[in-house]
């Protein structure tokens, strides 16, 4: 399980035995912290879901009004108008 290593024109000796096992190990904590990542980002946007649904219902809410609103004016505005012209 010894692997030479050349580093800056210097050779080294290794234990490759000890690398696969670091790289498996880095390997299986890389793929850890992805399905922790998977399983955090599912519970945020579950979390997050029903607010937004709020936040859309109400945002609606007030664009109806406001263009009751701007109906309003403009029928109101269209109103006088003709008086002034009169």
């Amino acid at each position: 399980c010894l692997l030479a290593v050349t580093l800056r024109g210097e050779r080294f000796l290794t234990n490759s035995c000890f690398l696969r096992h670091l790289t498996h190990l880095t390997e299986t904590a890389r793929w850890s912290a992805l399905l922790l990542g998977v399983i955090y980002g599912k519970q945020r946007f579950d979390y997050l879901k029903p607010i937004a649904e709020e936040e859309r219902r109400v945002e609606e809410a007030e664009k109806k009004a406001r263009e009751e609103q701007e109906r309003i004016y403009k029928q109101l505005s269209e109103a006088n108008s003709d008086t002034i012209l009169k």
